[in-house]
């Protein structure tokens, strides 16, 4: 496919995201009061980059994404095996759900160095 004709569709996705977004907030509003979930990492699966990832380090970095807790999980040699392969690298483990993060945590160690939240917004990626 040409580039020229995934820009537009790029566009209309993400118009479509933002208006559905918009929509959705009083519901999940209501939701975060409800129950007493959503509020913990908002502003992160929002796109804000969480202060403990802005510090600057040597090397790179691999982000592997693991949405829930099955895929944390599936991911556990996955990351064993990239620590050992890239010893210089960092590994960022990223979640959307409080339990995925939860467990990711308790896997992968420290979660003020290897641990985020993400959302689906693609404007997001090129905040890291």
């Amino acid at each position: 496919m040409r580039l020229e004709c995934l820009v537009p569709m790029y566009l209309l996705y993400s118009s479509l995201l933002a208006i559905g977004f918009l929509i959705s907030i009083p519901y999940w509003a209501f939701q975060m009061l409800r129950h007493g979930k959503y509020g913990s990492g908002l502003g992160e699966r929002l796109g804000r980059v969480a202060g403990r990832l802005k510090v600057q380090q040597l090397g790179s970095a691999i982000w592997v994404h693991a949405v829930s807790v099955g895929e944390v999980q599936a991911v556990t040699e996955l990351i064993s095996g990239l620590r050992q392969k890239f010893p210089q690298h960092r590994v960022v483990i990223s979640t959307t759900t409080a339990t995925g993060q939860k467990l990711a945590r308790s896997r992968f160690g420290d979660p003020s160095d290897e641990s985020e939240r993400r959302g689906d917004f693609g404007s997001q990626c090129p905040h890291l």
